[in-house]
């Protein structure tokens, strides 16, 4: 049966990408760029396609950031919400785009961030 929806997972460090890691940043703003181009390929046959960009969220990955409490300060003073962000935080950003809820939305790029960076005015 047709339809189906997917997510791919990006970052908000897609937006600008900038040193000391510009190729990490770069890849994340392709899958922008793909999201795109997935769900106008995909959307005939029922198909939704967006992408989640997450700010720093606290897993094993970014576990050189938040395990310094300076550091972990320094990332968190960037946010409107002055925190990380937890896993489960982006699981349920996901879970809504993969949802019902979201029935009508593809191309999309959902920012859970915390207020943090340059993705959109």
């Amino acid at each position: 049966k047709p339809g189906g929806s997917m997510v791919l997972i990006s970052s908000v460090g897609g937006y600008a990408p900038a040193a000391p890691h510009p190729i990490y940043g770069l890849s994340k703003t392709a899958l922008f760029g793909l999201t795109k181009s997935l769900a106008a390929e995909l959307g005939a046959d029922g198909v939704r396609v967006n992408c989640c960009a997450p700010g720093m969220i606290k897993t094993k990955f970014s576990k050189p950031i938040w395990a310094v409490p300076e550091i972990e300060q320094g990332v968190a003073s960037r946010t409107m919400l002055g925190r990380l962000g937890e896993a489960k935080e982006i699981a349920g950003a996901v879970a809504f785009l993969l949802s019902e809820d979201a029935g009508y939305v593809t191309g999309e790029t959902l920012v859970a961030a915390g207020g943090m960076g340059a993705s959109r005015l």
